[in-house]
This record gives C-alpha cells, sequence and structure tokens, in this order.
C-alpha cells in the first residue's frame, strides 16, 4: 500500500474533480497550440545543437560520459511522441516546455565540454608555435643544418593554427598530417639537433627569452585562478621550484662569456619543463571555466545547494568530480519526467509525500496536481490519507 501523508493545511478542501479538471484543461485554441508548437521547435533546435557538440566531442577523442548519449536518445523519442499528438491541454503543453528545458541544458553541458577540449588544443598549438619559431630564429640567425625539417613543420603547424582561427578544431583531431604528438615530437627532436648543431651560446640566448614566455603563460594563468581557487590546488609551483637552476647560465650570457655544451642541455631541460607547466595550468584554467559552465548550466532546473556544492569543487579545481555529479545530475533527474520522478521518489520514501514533496523542486500545487494525476491515471493506488 502506497501511504500518502497529506498535510492537513493542504487538505483543507474536497479535491472536487470538475474544480480540478478546469484546473489542468486547456482548450485546443490556437493559442495553446501555438505554445506547445514553439516549445517542440525550439526543444528540436536545441537538441539538434547538442547533438552537433557531441559528435564534435567524438571527434576531438573526448572522454565524456556515457549519460550524454542516452539523454540525447531520450530526449528524441520524447520529440516523436509529441508528433503523435492531436488533442493538448495543459499538462502536454508543461511536458513540452520541460522537455525543451531538457534540451537547452544539454545543450549548454555539451557546448561547455566541447569549448574545455577546443581551449585544450588552442593552448598546445599555442606553446609548439612559440616553440618552433624560436627554433626557426635560431636557424636564421646561424648555419644550422635543420632548415628544411624546420620548413616543414612550419607548414603543418600553420595548417593547425590556420584551422584553429577557423573553427575547425575537430579537423585537427581528425588529421594524420598535423597530428600534434608527432608535431610536437618532430619540434623536441629539432631542438635537440639544432642544440648540438649550433654554439652553445646562441642556442642559450634564444632558449632563455622562449622559457621566459612560457614562464609568462604560467604566470598569466595563476594570476587569473588565484583569484578564485584554493592556493592549495596550484601545485605546479613545485615543479618549477625543482626545476634546474639557470640563473648563472644566463650571467654568462649578459657578461658574454663562453656558454658550455652541458649549460645548453640544462637550458633545454629547463625549456621542457616550463612548457609542460604552461600546458598544465593552461589545462587548469580551462577546466576551472568548465566546472563554472556545467554549474550554470544545470543551474535552472536544480536547486541552490547541488549548485553551492559544484562551485566549491571547482573552487578546489575537483573538476572530474564536477563533470560526475552533474552526470549524475543528468541521468537521475534531468531527462526524467516530473510525473515518473514523483513515482520514483514515493518509492524511494516508502509512499510519504511529505518527504516526496521535500525532495523535488515542484511548487505544491504542482507536486499534488501531478500526483492526483497519477491517481486518476491508475499508476499509484491504494491511497491512505492521514492528518499531520
Amino acid at each position: 500500500m502506497v501511504i500518502l501523508e497529506y498535510i492537513g493545511l493542504l487538505i483543507n478542501e474536497r479535491l472536487d474533480g470538475l474544480a480540478w479538471c478546469s484546473n489542468l484543461a486547456m482548450s485546443n485554441s490556437d493559442g495553446g497550440w501555438d505554445e506547445f508548437e514553439e516549445h517542440l521547435s525550439n526543444a528540436s533546435d536545441q537538441l539538434s545543437e547538442a547533438r552537433e557538440n557531441y559528435n564534435a566531442l567524438t571527434e576531438l577523442n573526448a572522454d565524456i560520459s556515457s549519460v550524454y548519449p542516452a539523454a540525447l536518445t531520450e530526449i528524441s523519442e520524447k520529440l516523436e511522441e509529441f508528433d503523435t499528438i492531436y488533442t493538448i491541454n495543459k499538462k502536454e503543453i508543461e511536458a513540452a516546455e520541460a522537455t525543451h528545458q531538457q534540451a537547452t541544458m544539454l545543450a549548454r553541458l555539451t557546448s561547455a565540454y566541447r569549448r574545455y577540449h577546443e581551449k585544450l588544443l588552442e593552448r598546445r598549438i599555442t606553446l609548439l608555435r612559440e616553440w618552433l619559431d624560436a627554433l626557426l630564429t635560431i636557424q636564421d640567425e646561424t648555419e644550422s643544418n635543420s632548415e628544411y625539417h624546420g620548413q616543414r613543420l612550419d607548414k603543418r603547424l600553420h595548417a593547425a593554427t590556420k584551422l584553429v582561427n577557423a573553427g575547425k578544431h575537430t579537423q585537427i583531431t581528425s588529421s594524420d598530417r598535423i597530428d600534434l604528438d608527432d608535431l610536437e615530437t618532430d619540434i623536441r627532436s629539432m631542438n635537440d639537433s639544432i642544440r648540438t648543431e649550433v654554439s652553445a651560446t646562441a642556442y642559450v640566448t634564444v632558449a632563455v627569452a622562449l622559457r621566459d614566455t612560457f614562464h609568462e603563460y604560467y604566470t598569466n594563468d595563476l594570476s587569473e585562478l588565484v583569484r578564485d581557487v584554493d592556493p592549495k590546488a596550484l601545485s605546479v609551483k613545485e615543479r618549477v621550484q625543482t626545476a634546474p637552476e639557470t640563473d648563472e647560465i644566463v650571467s654568462g650570457i649578459e657578461g658574454e662569456e663562453a656558454i658550455e655544451d652541458h649549460q645548453a642541455e640544462t637550458v633545454s631541460e629547463v625549456l621542457s619543463t616550463f612548457y609542460g607547466v604552461a600546458l598544465t595550468t593552461g589545462k587548469r584554467r580551462a577546466g576551472y571555466a568548465l566546472a563554472n559552465d556545467l554549474a550554470d548550466a544545470i543551474g535552472p532546473t536544480t536547486d541552490d545547494d547541488l549548485v553551492d556544492e559544484l562551485n566549491e569543487l571547482a573552487r578546489r579545481l575537483k573538476i572530474k568530480e564536477v563533470g560526475d555529479r552533474v552526470a549524475t545530475f543528468v541521468d537521475t533527474e534531468a531527462t526524467t519526467s516530473d510525473r515518473e520522478r514523483i513515482q520514483q521518489l514515493l518509492t524511494e520514501h516508502d509512499g510519504s509525500v511529505s518527504r516526496t514533496l521535500e525532495a523535488t523542486e515542484l511548487e505544491r500545487d504542482a507536486f499534488f496536481a501531478l500526483l492526483r494525476e497519477l491517481f486518476e491515471d491508475g499508476e499509484i493506488a491504494d491511497l491512505e490519507a492521514r492528518f499531520e
């Protein structure tokens, strides 16, 4: 038996069938159909956008929860079901509006993930561009034998930059010619070749300037993050502090002292460290933006407690935890109708209306209207009313 604990204050009048019907019913007026069809049209547009974002994420090789393709399928099926409706009332219009809200949220969530992965690509390409330009500068100023190799790398990296500027990030990950892993490997190889081919002084002079450029990316990222993020989450400083010391080498350049090969090798190691740090801080900055975007996307459809929890996780740069909590929300609530949600909660709370009401975000009137619908439709039965 489902025991419904009606609170006395809410049951101060008989649930008159005619009054209840008049509250729910809506004639098939042009205005009703216009509102209904507008919600469905908007939901369809948002669903298309969400699907486009998800397809892009797949091409970007993004690791994204299986909840999202399942949600796309579920909303698509809901829209197909709406196509079979020829008589509408308030219930159908509210269901169409809820589907529009769910599709909008899904579009915003997938857009946030897509932008995150695009930012990671952009940062990596930017840093590789800085590195290759520095190496090409050494080539121009010396008689390095790696000129042809540098020109080929320049063309590949230019193609990647052009695609990013055109917003065609997915073509980068789908192209073998401009694979970023291969590009980075080749640039590192070119760096080692040039370091051994030219004088140590010529290499170190340019490499130290490039190290400072990478350091500037790192400090800019930290200056943006430190205002909102828990300092304990910004642990890259350890990597910077443990990098080999180069002050003496830099002083030697400024004093026009001869630089030895082993010092050039040390600077090369430091250069690689700062490149990795600039990648890491760029990822954390993008991750913080992602976490905030995810929280904003579900904000209109959830309570403040969950949003506050997500914001706190974001502040600690717990980006994976934010993604997991949002995926759980999408899976358990966002793609479930209010009717289905009430049925689930009644089961979870042993039929207690008061506890079920507290677990929803519905207004009391809307909640009891749906409860009455479930009873009238025979989806819940064996009711017992108790006053407290």
